[in-house]
């Protein structure tokens, strides 16, 4: 699990990388230095990736965690592909502005 000591000394390298935390959460460290909370999941046999925020400027590591536990996207079974206009079950597509 990470930490914010952690977070903190982590240096950005020449291609973006990945820190594990836990539960499918990781910090992505982008070569400019950008650290971003990110969460990958498995819904309706698609993997989708949430992004949380960048660390310190928007999220904090237990806030980050406590958007894993409390999410609305996986507590219904929706993801963002369904909420912004998607599949229907007979194949079709539909955008959410033609109602």
């Amino acid at each position: 699990m990470l930490s914010e000591t952690q977070i903190k000394n982590l240096k950005p390298k020449d291609k973006a990388f990945k820190v594990a935390d836990r539960d499918g959460l990781y910090l992505l460290v982008t070569p400019s230095g950008t650290k971003s909370f990110r969460y990958n999941y498995k819904i309706n046999g698609r993997y989708e990736t949430l992004t949380f925020g960048r660390w310190k400027e928007q999220i904090t590591l237990a806030e980050a965690r406590q958007k894993v536990i409390f999410n609305p996207v996986l507590q219904c079974g929706t993801t963002s592909f369904f909420q912004r206009g998607g599949a229907i079950g007979d194949g079709t597509y539909f955008s959410p502005h033609q109602f």
